[in-house]
Order: C-alpha cells, then sequence, then structure tokens
C-alpha cells in the first residue's frame, strides 16, 4: 500500500468518524478564523489565512474539529545564483486545505492539533536577468504540490463570540517549491456555538 493510499485511508476513516460524532451529537460549533501568516524558509515569506471551523462537541472538554479554510502568502525579495537574478518577482503560494483536527480545552484557553491536507499552488513570476551575457527575459512558473503537514492552534477566549490565536505549521514533506513552516496571529468568531 503505497503513501498515498494510507492517506486517503486515513482521511476517509476520519470523515466517517466525524460523521458518527455529528449524528450521535447534534451540538456542533461553528467558528470563523481570520489571519496573519509567516515563514521563513530560504526567504521571509508572509501572508494571510481564513477558514471555517466546526467542531462536534459530545464531550465537555475535548472535541474532534474539521475545517476548510485558504492560505496565501508571498515574498518580494527576488533570487540570485552564481549567474543569474530573479528581479521583480512575485513567489506566491495558495494553499486550500481541509483540516482535520481534535480540540482539548482548559478554561479560556483552547489547544487544537490538526493535519491539513490540501494542494499548494506555487506560482512564480518576474524578470530573469543575467548581465555577464546581456540576457533578460519574462520568467514565469507554476505547479500544484500536495500539502500535508502538522498544526497546532492555541486561543484564548476574549468574549463568549471572540477568541483570539496563535497557530503553527509544519510540512510533513520538502516539495521542490520549498514549502516552508509558518507561524501566525488570528482571531476567531463563533458564528454557532
Amino acid at each position: 500500500m503505497t503513501n498515498l493510499h494510507k492517506c486517503i485511508l486515513l482521511i476517509l476513516s476520519l470523515f466517517s468518524s466525524l460523521n458518527l460524532l455529528a449524528q450521535s451529537n447534534n451540538k456542533i460549533g461553528l467558528e470563523l478564523d481570520l489571519g496573519a501568516v509567516a515563514g521563513q524558509g530560504e526567504v521571509f515569506y508572509y501572508g494571510a489565512n481564513t477558514r471555517v471551523n466546526a467542531s462536534f462537541r459530545q464531550w465537555e472538554n475535548h472535541y474532534p474539529t474539521i475545517g476548510i479554510g485558504v492560505q496565501i502568502y508571498a515574498n518580494f525579495t527576488g533570487e540570485i545564483d552564481a549567474q543569474t537574478q530573479l528581479q521583480d518577482d512575485v513567489d506566491m503560494r495558495i494553499i486550500p486545505a481541509l483540516y482535520l483536527g481534535y480540540g482539548i480545552r482548559f478554561s479560556k484557553f483552547n489547544l487544537k492539533l490538526e493535519i491539513p491536507v490540501g494542494v499548494t499552488f506555487a506560482i512564480t513570476k518576474g524578470k530573469l536577468i543575467n548581465e555577464k551575457i546581456g540576457f533578460e527575459r519574462s520568467f514565469s512558473h507554476s505547479t500544484v504540490l500536495p500539502h500535508v503537514g502538522g498544526a497546532f492552534h492555541l486561543q484564548y477566549q476574549l468574549h463568549p463570540k471572540h477568541r483570539i490565536g496563535l497557530f503553527g505549521f509544519y510540512p510533513f514533506t520538502k516539495d521542490m517549491a520549498w514549502s516552508v513552516p509558518l507561524g501566525g496571529l488570528y482571531w476567531s468568531y463563533l458564528l454557532k456555538s
């Protein structure tokens, strides 16, 4: 059985478990997250994320979660190697993902551990220049890659409907687009509790 088959089997098992929990319990919480992300790889990246999360609260202090969201981050620094440089460039990632996880509540704090599963649309555009030979041309490259990793969210409840939090993401695989570990801050609004 390949890793892809194992990943699909894991996702189907989690969906089945969440479906059983949703049927056995009608207390489903919904929240909207808006946040800012930053990450350091070969260069500094920054951007934004948004997502909608559902939590299935059968138990008081721990619960499974599922979410869907989009992250967008980019850098505008250009790239230089021994021969050429990329100027006026945009190196962007657009990542739609499904988030499967589990949350634990401690008084006004929530801790969620998640596995994001999705795709990365990696887009690079700019001007390729080699000054030694007087070469200059437009450059554009796009690729689609799998997006799988581990994530955590730590939330603090400011108000019954408002929370602030920290999050982190670490990719499980190294890919040809150099996906980077990310961290950030976000605000959550409870749509339904």
